[in-house]
């Protein structure tokens, strides 16, 4: 029972005393993993979905960049080219 009081006890000290720079390093790493594992599970999900259509593709109806719609098949490149030019 002390080694799991001492352990709370120094995970307490090192968040209340220790290097500020250190604890949100260590804090954040566990949440950066984890966008860094979504981001990466929905862009191959994009991917392979956007591939699903190209057999019975019918076209898209998207807006451009004046905020016009225009029709056809589009990249997932000139769908980001499109978002980018939004920015």
């Amino acid at each position: 029972m002390t080694n799991i009081k001492s352990k709370e006890e120094n995970r307490r000290d090192f968040i209340l005393n220790g290097n500020l720079y250190k604890i949100i390093l260590k804090l954040s790493l566990p949440i950066m993993l984890s966008n860094l594992i979504q981001t990466v599970y929905s862009l191959t999900d994009t991917y392979f979905v956007s591939r699903i259509g190209d057999e019975y593709d019918h076209g898209e109806v998207i807006p451009d960049a004046d905020g016009n719609w225009i029709s056809g098949r589009t990249t997932i490149l000139q769908d980001w080219i499109l978002v980018l030019e939004r920015m």
